[in-house]
């Protein structure tokens, strides 16, 4: 059975989510449909970028993802198909796929743009309904991808802030992304870190070398997990994700620190042995 999935800001109170679904499965009636998030925030495709990313590779080969999030709905901006890691991505060309692209690459990329893939009547403010969920219902029901539409290539991408190294060896990121926990998840990745300062040694409780602040509050050292400090105390560990995170236990790191997106994260050298993990 075909596998679909759907990232939408449409939240679950009105019936957008459910025609969309409905459509869908006229075409394709034996197709599997799996909700990533409806709770995007609404028109922001950064948002949806980030989240869509940190489900996308857990999904197998052959699914098709609806990432519809369109503030450009009904003008001129494209609709594209993208084979990525041997899964099918549908979005409107506004950066959706940014993540996804830069981690993955695609094997190729079509605009959705045949006639017979879409509803008789387009409403132009309901593209997801009429274009996204059709194509979608064609791919799930055996069609060839070919024949979505022409060949493109550029699809837009997002112009996401990039961490910064300086020369005292300070590593120097933001905030991309608050949970609904109240983490800040950074775009720092462990693998830079961990190139950047020194290794965790197997077998102990030593980190790597570095010191978290947020502005200009110490977090202290990277942690390995929530319980290594005590109720309402603030700790910097790597997210399921791998990205580095600021987070309160028991509480609201966002709260803690009035943060949002954007807020600037630095990683300094230090060396440091973590005490042991609390029971």
């Amino acid at each position: 059975m075909p596998l679909v999935t759907l990232t939408t800001d449409f939240g679950l109170a009105d019936p957008y989510v459910a025609a969309m679904k409905g459509v869908l499965l006229g075409i394709a009636p034996d197709a599997r449909i799996v909700d990533i998030s409806h709770d995007i925030g609404a028109q922001n495709v950064a948002h949806a970028a980030f989240v869509f990313r940190q489900a996308f590779e857990f999904f197998p080969a052959g699914t098709i993802h609806l990432v519809v999030v369109d503030p450009g709905v009904g003008s001129r901006r494209r609709l594209i198909a993208a084979r990525i890691a041997e899964q099918v991505v549908l979005a409107p060309d506004n950066g959706a796929i940014t993540h996804v692209m830069q981690d993955f690459g695609a094997a190729a990329l079509r605009e959705i743009a045949n006639p017979a893939w879409r509803r008789s009547v387009v409403s132009a403010t309901f593209h997801g309904r009429d274009i996204f969920a059709p194509a979608a219902g064609q791919l799930a029901a055996g069609a060839p991808f070919d024949e979505i539409g022409p060949p493109i290539d550029r699809p837009v991408l997002l112009d996401l802030p990039a961490p910064s190294a300086a020369p005292d060896g300070t590593l120097t990121g933001c905030v991309i992304h608050v949970d609904r926990f109240g983490n800040l998840i950074t775009n720092l990745r462990r693998s830079r870190i961990e190139s950047m300062f020194a290794p965790a040694e197997e077998g102990s409780k030593t980190r790597p070398a570095a010191s978290v602040h947020v502005g200009l509050e110490s977090i202290g050292p990277i942690r390995r997990a929530y319980s290594d400090v005590a109720p309402r105390a603030l700790l910097a560990l790597f997210s399921s994700g791998d990205l580095l995170e600021i987070a309160l236990r028991d509480g609201s790191a966002a709260d803690r620190f009035k943060a949002c997106v954007g807020a600037g994260v630095t990683v300094r050298p230090t060396a440091t042995l973590l005490p042991p993990a609390r029971p």
